[in-house]
């Protein structure tokens, strides 16, 4: 179990208390033990013996290497130069979901909180010139 847990959230894919029930329901068939129950209690003493905890799912945290970052700063003032000052303009992006995630995921105690996936929506840019 804590190995399909773990390749899961090495994929930032949120695990339900649900789906880990049934996973481990198909599991013990496959290992030959057709009669488990996978409860609420179950769950509850798994998570406890293995140092898991039900987390919130937040913004984006997935790090841009240090590189990058320093590559692109050098990049800007070459890229800026091509344009007049007029044509230079900040803009903005918003998601707009039109299928829901879960919000919350199991997680072992201590992780930080899980890049939220942005699968299924639609991207809005709005700019406005000053």
């Amino acid at each position: 179990m804590l190995k399909w847990i773990c390749g899961i959230q090495d994929h930032n894919c949120p695990i339900l208390g649900t789906l880990t029930q049934e996973k481990a329901v198909k599991f013990a068939k496959t290992l030959g033990y057709p009669d488990f129950k996978a409860s609420a209690g179950w769950l509850d003493k798994f998570k406890k013996r293995h140092g898991l905890t039900q987390k919130s799912i937040c913004g984006e945290s997935t790090d841009v290497p240090e590189e990058v970052c320093d590559c692109w700063m050098q990049k800007i003032p070459e890229i800026l130069q091509e344009f007049s000052p007029q044509n230079i303009f900040k803009t903005d992006e918003t998601g707009l979901f039109f299928k829901c995630l879960p919000t919350k995921t199991l997680a072992f105690k201590g992780d930080k909180c899980l890049e939220e996936r942005k699968a299924n929506k639609v991207s809005q840019l709005c700019y406005v010139p000053t």
